[in-house]
């Protein structure tokens, strides 16, 4: 996870520093810079859940997720500036993140979205009004808009996203 992280650093020049946890949580951006997860979590997470079964499918969507997390920290999600951003729209714009961030380190969306599809708070996510992932059709459109943004060299952040997008 270090080595994933490392690389999604260097195409943005952060400075995140990565945790492995002892509790059995998913995988989650803390203030300060700091991206925890749980290797027993992501095991449940990607075979039973996401129902993963091939092995190349594995460490794309491990950066996809990597990415996402530092997305939270990079657009300062922890911020007293952004304490009034509702959390499905900051969790949207980690998607958008993690699809533009995929895009600069080569790594296609093809064999990510049909699980990532399967992430939403419709299947089981974090469906609570506190901390909504959104749907997995909102989820899979802001993964592919960073993908896209990033194709066409537009800036990250140069599209906007509301629950509605």
């Amino acid at each position: 996870m270090k080595s994933i992280v490392s690389a999604v650093d260097d195409v943005w020049s952060a400075r995140i520093r990565v945790y492995e946890s002892v509790a059995p949580a998913p995988p989650h951006a803390r203030r300060g810079g700091c991206v925890f997860y749980n290797q027993a979590f992501l095991n449940l997470l990607l075979l039973r859940r996401l129902l993963v079964q091939d092995p190349g499918v594995i460490e794309p969507l491990l950066y996809a997720i990597m990415a996402h997390e530092v997305g939270h920290e990079m657009h300062q999600d922890f911020s007293p500036e952004r304490a009034g951003v509702s959390s499905q729209t900051k969790e949207l714009e980690a998607d958008r993140f993690a699809g533009y961030t995929l895009e600069h380190l080569n790594i296609g969306l093809d064999n990510i979205i049909p699980y990532y599809s399967l992430a939403g708070d419709e299947f089981g996510g974090q469906a609570r009004a506190a901390n909504s992932h959104g749907v997995s059709m909102s989820r899979t459109a802001a993964l592919k808009n960073g993908w896209d943004l990033a194709e066409w060299n537009q800036p990250e952040d140069s599209h906007s996203l509301t629950e509605g997008d």
